[in-house]
C-alpha cells in the first residue's frame, strides 16, 4: 500500500507536468485538437470470452462527450436492448437481458470532439461459453479460487489497479449444496504461498448467507461483511456482494463480480507517518477527485467503495473444509492469537 499511495502520487506530478511542460511556443496555426485524447472499449475489440453478463463500457480520456452515445447489436445487425448512464468519464450500456453465450457482438460508440469533429469506434466481440445450463448437482464439494490479483477496479478509479497489487493472498469458494434454486458456499483464505492454493487450516472459514441460484448457472450472494488481505493487512469489506457464473461442465467461475466499501483507516500506518490522521488515506483520494464514503459503523467518511468485475475463479484443488474455531484444534493451539486466549 505504500507503493500504492506514492503512485497515486506519482500519477498525480506526471500529470501536472505533462499540463506545464514548459512548452512556450505559441504558434498554433489554428489548429485545434480533439479535446478527447483517448477511449478505451470494453469488451475490447476482438475480445473472444466475454461474459453474457457484462455491461458494455467506454471510458473517456482525458475528458468525455456529455452527448456521445453507445449501441450494442449481434451479428445479423439487431440492436440488444438496453439503457445508458455515466459512471464519472464511463458511458455504460447496461442490456435489459443477459447476452447469448457464445454469440458474436458488435459495438458501435459515436461521439464529438469540442472542435465539432465526429469519431465513430466499431468493436466486434464474442460471447464464451458461459450462461449455457450448468448440472447444478456436480458443483457440490468443489472449490475455486478468486483471482482477485487480475480482477478488472471499477472502483476507485485511477488507483484500483495499483490496489489489485497488493491483494497477496487468495481467497477460495466452496460448494456445500444446490437446492431449490439456492446454492450454500462457504469462503476460506488460502495458506499464505500455497502453490496450488491451498485452504489455510488454522484460518477460520467464511459463512456465506444463502445465494440465489434461481437464474443458474448464475448466483448471487450478499452479506455483512468479507475479509481481504491488501500487503500485509487485514481489511473488512462491508456490505459486500458477490456474483458470478458457472462454466457448463462446472470447472470454472466466470464473471465473478465483487464490491463493498473498505475502512481505510487500518490501513493509514502504511503511509509511513505515524502522526497521520484516521482520514490521511482520504484526504490524498480526494486530492485525486475520488470520495470517501460513510462506515457502517457511523464514525464518519472513512470508507472507500470498493468495485471489482471481470474475476476469473479456476476450480481448486477439492472441498474446504469448515472451521469455526482454529484455536479448538490441536495443529492450531500454537498460534499467536491462540496463545492469547
Amino acid at each position: 500500500m505504500t507503493q500504492l499511495i506514492k503512485g497515486t502520487m506519482v500519477l498525480s506530478c506526471l500529470a501536472m507536468m505533462a499540463c506545464n511542460n514548459g512548452d512556450t511556443d505559441t504558434d498554433t496555426d489554428d489548429v485545434v485538437e480533439c479535446n478527447i485524447k483517448q477511449v478505451d472499449v470494453f469488451p475490447a475489440p476482438d475480445e473472444a470470452r466475454a461474459y453474457y453478463r457484462t455491461s458494455v463500457e467506454a471510458n473517456f480520456k482525458p475528458e468525455k462527450d456529455d452527448n456521445a452515445t453507445i449501441a450494442v447489436a449481434d451479428s445479423s445487425g439487431t440492436a440488444v436492448a438496453g439503457t445508458s448512464s455515466w459512471r464519472n468519464n464511463s458511458l455504460v450500456f447496461a442490456p435489459d437481458a443477459p447476452l447469448a453465450p457464445s454469440t458474436e457482438y458488435s459495438t458501435t460508440l459515436d461521439y464529438t470532439c469540442g472542435n465539432g469533429e465526429t469519431k465513430q469506434i466499431v468493436a466486434n466481440w464474442t460471447t464464451s461459453e458461459v450462461g449455457a445450463a450448468t448440472d447444478a448437482t456436480a458443483l457440490v464439494g468443489k472449490s475455486y479460487v478468486l483471482d482477485l490479483a487480475n480482477a478488472r477496479f471499477v472502483e476507485p478509479e485511477g488507483i484500483g489497479a495499483l490496489l489489485s497489487q497488493y491483494l497477496t493472498v487468495d481467497v477460495l469458494v466452496g460448494i456445500e449444496s444446490t437446492d431449490a434454486g439456492e446454492i450454500k458456499m462457504i469462503g476460506a483464505i488460502a495458506e499464505d504461498g500455497s502453490e496450488p492454493p491451498a485452504q489455510a487450516t488454522c484460518d477460520p472459514t467464511i459463512d456465506f448467507p444463502v445465494a440465489d441460484f434461481s437464474e443458474s448457472p448464475f448466483f448471487a450472494v450478499s452479506g455483512d461483511s468479507f475479509e481481504i488481505s491488501v500487503d500485509e493487512f487485514t481489511v473488512t469489506l462491508e456490505d459486500f456482494a458477490l456474483s458470478g457464473s458457472f462454466s457448463p461442465a462446472g470447472d470454472y467461475i466466470d464473471g465473478v463480480n465483487l464490491q463493498g466499501s473498505i475502512d481505510t483507516r487500518p490501513l493509514v500506518p502504511l503511509m509511513g507517518d505515524e502522526t497521520s490522521g484516521d482520514d490521511a488515506i482520504c484526504v490524498l483520494a480526494g486530492s485525486l477527485g475520488i470520495n470517501c464514503i460513510p462506515c457502517s459503523d457511523g464514525t464518519g467518511d472513512f470508507c472507500l467503495s470498493l468495485v471489482a468485475d471481470s474475476i476469473s475463479a479456476p476450480e481448486g484443488e477439492g472441498p474446504l473444509t469448515k472451521i469455526e474455531d482454529p484455536c479448538a484444534l490441536e495443529a492450531c493451539s500454537e498460534e499467536p492469537e491462540c496463545q492469547e486466549e
